[in-house]
């Protein structure tokens, strides 16, 4: 028998009742504790993936290379075949997987201003 604050008895239908919802919450509390994700907004999805930008960092210096000796009509398609040849014969070590094929590198470099 269970008596409330007040002293007054509880009848057997109270008291089933007051252990279901002691049960209930301590079943919800283990829920939450085991279960319970905080939510993630805006930093949710895959990583960037790191050698995307050691790939991009060694096509933006080999199109640097290229401004700078000034040779007439430079066009950003003639770079790209130019920096996918040079990167067919001297891979960087550093550079994980096949070299860019040079339509991928004429997008990267539309990227660059």
């Amino acid at each position: 028998m269970y008596f409330t604050i007040d002293g007054e008895m509880l009848t057997e239908w109270e008291e089933e009742k007051a252990l279901d919802y002691i049960f209930e919450d301590i079943n919800e509390k283990l829920f939450e504790e085991r279960f319970y994700k905080e939510k993630t907004k805006g930093r949710g999805g895959r990583k960037p993936d790191p050698n995307k930008k050691i790939k991009e960092k060694y096509i933006q210096h080999y199109y640097e290379n290229y401004v700078s000796r000034d040779v007439g009509d430079q066009t950003k398609a003639e770079a790209s075949r130019l920096i996918h040849e040079k990167l067919k014969k001297y891979k960087p070590k550093d550079w994980q997987g096949n070299i860019y094929a040079s339509e991928t590198i004429r997008k990267i470099l539309k990227k660059i201003k």
